[in-house]
């Protein structure tokens, strides 16, 4: 027999919204291992406190971004809306089911102006690596780096050639300057001969370099089957582990990997504490860094 439901809705109910978040819940499991209180010490020098508008609280700004990026919503506006209707959203953000949402353009002009060159983004990153860290989910014996294209903001109408010089062998001069050091430990143990070394010279090379006026952080990407133009090249580590994401770093999309590779491996060594590092580049090598 069919059953024609009345959806009127006019019953009165006693419910909070923590009943109506399961347990299970992602957002739960984050607020349970995350303690979001230290963003205000990492925001207390961009806010005023004895005058001006009371402001929306900080760590509701970033854990309104932070929902946008757990459930891939690339819309500020979008997660505003979102956020309106779902529960475990208000319940995750400290909202009652009738407290006002925050205005998607509340949170994209303190995204793009208050928190624009700070290293707020960077210190809550580095502080959930360490949490991750804390709880054994990442231990930097073996990580992986690759990269990937983002595509820039910038017409193809604003590009311009320009000639610049270039070292063209500072991975190798990295690399040179970190056999030397292990050769003379070595030496002086008297585990090996000393021998004499030809220092590499560094050379350089004028190039012609393709730029954007509107956008000249990015780089010119050309490859096979892919789409040319303006590009940023998103370099990132994950310890195998748990495939915990450890490190980001952006550069022009025209950069190889190489060049920024050194940086990004004593930026790993310095924040993790571990005595062996392995790491897999590129699908193609692997690299054992000893830290002495």
């Amino acid at each position: 027999m069919m059953t024609k439901r009345e959806n009127q809705q006019i019953e009165m109910h006693l419910i909070t919204i923590e009943d109506l978040v399961p347990m299970d819940h992602l957002l739960r499991k984050v607020n349970d291992i995350i303690d979001f209180s230290f963003i205000y010490n990492e925001v207390e020098n961009m806010y005023c406190h004895n005058n001006g508008r009371p402001s929306i609280d900080p760590v509701v700004l970033i854990k309104f971004l932070l929902i946008g990026f757990l459930y891939g919503i690339n819309s500020e506006r979008r997660i505003s809306e979102e956020i309106q209707v779902n529960m475990a959203y208000r319940w995750f953000l400290g909202l009652d089911i009738m407290d006002k949402v925050p205005d998607h353009s509340t949170v994209s002009q303190n995204r793009r102006r208050r928190f624009n060159g700070s290293d707020l983004f960077r210190n809550i990153f580095q502080k959930i690596v360490s949490i991750c860290i804390e709880k054994g989910l990442a231990d930097g014996k073996l990580v992986f780096t690759d990269s990937t294209h983002v595509k820039a903001n910038a017409s193809r109408k604003t590009e311009y050639i320009k000639q610049t010089e270039e070292v063209t062998n500072e991975y190798l001069k990295e690399l040179d300057q970190y056999e030397e050091t292990v050769r003379a430990q070595l030496e002086s143990e008297g585990k090996i001969k000393p021998i004499r070394c030809k220092k590499r010279k560094e050379k350089t090379e004028t190039i012609r370099r393709r730029e954007s006026r509107t956008d000249p952080e990015s780089g010119f990407y050309k490859r096979k089957g892919k789409a040319e133009g303006m590009h940023y090249l998103s370099h990132e580590t994950v310890d195998s582990k748990n495939g915990i994401i450890i490190d980001v770093a952006a550069t022009a999309g025209n950069v190889p990997d190489s060049q920024p590779y050194i940086k990004r491996i004593d930026y790993i060594e310095k924040n993790l504490v571990c005595r062996h590092i392995y790491i897999q580049f590129n699908n193609s090598f692997i690299f054992h860094r000893f830290m002495i």
